[in-house]
């Protein structure tokens, strides 16, 4: 049971984390076109 509860708690922080990362990837995205708009 408790080896159970460990692996769903790992899968909740692994969603946790690509959740962080796609975050991460727009913000990026969006510096980059910002930076391309002002390099114009």
């Amino acid at each position: 049971v408790d080896v159970e509860f460990k692996l769903q708690d790992t899968k909740k922080l692994l969603k946790d984390c690509e959740m962080k990362a796609k975050g991460y990837k727009k913000k990026l995205e969006e510096i980059q076109r910002d930076i391309l708009k002002h390099l114009e």
